[in-house]
Order: structure tokens, then C-alpha cells, then sequence
């Protein structure tokens, strides 16, 4: 179900905030692995972004694997940000980073829904942004990028 007639275009930038080192995100064991990089995929933010019209740029970065940087911020017009309790202060990270370029965002996830008035989640600014329809075929236009 797309919405038509909205031709405005619009950069998102998907973060994935970094796990915090523990023993349940097995990082240690990764050298033991073929490639792995990282836990768990952020199938969430995933999913989200499929959902965004099929000419949004999107950008994904997993910090578990490289941080966000200033030109990935400067590139983006929103951020999309999801995660579970044990990424809350990497997830606040994220918004001061974005809301430091001036960007709006869209925070998400089981730590929100589990946490919605946690003090950092209710003291980020409120913006509102009209956005058009999910995306339907498969996201041609999203960059993973790490």
C-alpha cells in the first residue's frame, strides 16, 4: 500500500546502536567464526526501512561494526533508531549525535516500548514529520553500509 501523489524525498539514515559488551553477545567467539561481525541483525530497523517509499535513499549503519560518522549525519534528513535495554545509552548516544546536526528522530524498539518514560526518551524534542506509505517490491534504494 503506497501513497501517491507525495513527491518529496527524504534521507534516512538507520542506525543500529552498538551491544554493550557482555557474555550474551558472544563477541568474544567471533574470531572463532567464519566472517561473523556482529550478535544479532537489527531486523527491526530492517523491516522499518522496507516500509519507506521505494525512491528513499536509505543509509543503514550497524555500529556494531562502524560507528555512524559526520557525514553520514550530514547526508541524512532523519534518523531511524531501534534497540533493546541493553543498547539504552548507546541508543541516547545516537539521538544527541543526530539531534547535534539538527536531524529528527525516530527512536524505537523494545526499550522504548518496555521504557517509554525513561527521562532521556521523554526529553528528546518532539517533531513531527507527515511520511507517505510503505514501500512495496524490495528495497532497491536502502545501502547497507559497514
Amino acid at each position: 500500500m503506497r501513497v501517491e501523489g507525495i513527491e518529496t524525498v527524504r534521507r534516512i539514515l538507520c542506525v543500529f546502536p552498538r551491544y554493550t559488551s557482555s557474555f550474551g553477545t558472544f563477541e568474544y567467539a567471533y574470531p572463532l567464526t567464519d566472517g561473523v561481525q556482529a550478535f544479532m541483525p537489527p531486523q527491526g530497523l530492517l523491516l522499518i526501512a522496507a516500509y519507506l517509499p521505494a525512491n528513499w535513499p536509505v543509509r543503514f549503519i550497524d555500529e556494531n561494526i562502524r560507528p555512524a560518522t559526520q557525514e553520514d549525519f550530514e547526508w541524512a534528513e532523519a534518523v531511524f533508531v531501534s534497540g533493546m535495554h541493553i543498547q539504552r545509552q548507546q541508543m541516547n548516544d545516537i539521538c544527541r549525535r543526530a539531534h547535534a546536526f539538527d536531524l529528527a528522530v525516530a527512536i524505537g524498539g523494545p526499550s522504548v516500548s518496555a521504557c517509554p518514560a525513561t527521562p532521556a526518551a521523554s526529553s528528546w524534542p518532539a517533531r513531527r514529520t507527515t511520511w507517505p506509505g510503505p514501500r512495496t517490491g524490495p528495497p532497491s534504494a536502502m545501502t547497507h553500509v559497514a
